[in-house]
């Protein structure tokens, strides 16, 4: 199938786009002298879910709240990373930022809830969380790691 004209424009322009947006992102302060690779950034957000999960599991609402704190905060990989994301992943790169970006947001109204101690909108949330986890692993985890296997 040959695209047209716009289509490419439409398509280079997402990518663009997101790339900026990217590279533009501010990096939390806890990311401070940790590794960007993507590898580290995931490893760290699946050491934070198994302590929400720690927290969840004995209504341990102070850890709760610095687990979801952290993986709404969680470091971002390396702008050469995101490079390699954006030009490989394409007109896709923005489905991935949403994916991203409602693990976020449910991490963010964990922690509010936590704050609040409403266990039932954290474990609301908390499924929420995980879906988008497993919605983005699902769809990205092997393409992403064969973009990236010679970092």
């Amino acid at each position: 199938m040959s695209l047209t004209k716009l289509e490419v424009f439409l398509i280079t322009a997402v990518a663009v786009s997101s790339l900026l947006a990217l590279a533009h992102e501010k990096t939390p302060p806890q990311s401070k002298n940790v590794s960007t690779s993507l590898k580290s950034v995931m490893k760290g957000l699946m050491e934070d879910n198994l302590k929400l999960n720690e927290g969840i599991l004995t209504a341990n609402f102070d850890e709760i709240k610095v687990a979801a704190n952290k993986i709404a905060n969680h470091p971002t990989p390396g702008v050469s990373t995101k490079i390699k994301l954006v030009s490989s992943l394409g007109s896709e790169m923005a489905n991935f930022k949403i994916l991203d970006t409602r693990v976020h947001n449910m991490a963010v109204s964990i922690e509010k809830a936590a704050i609040l101690k409403d266990a039932d909108k954290v474990m609301s949330d908390y499924h929420k969380l995980i879906d988008g986890c497993l919605a983005c692993h699902s769809q990205y985890k092997e393409r992403v790691s064969k973009i990236l296997s010679n970092q």
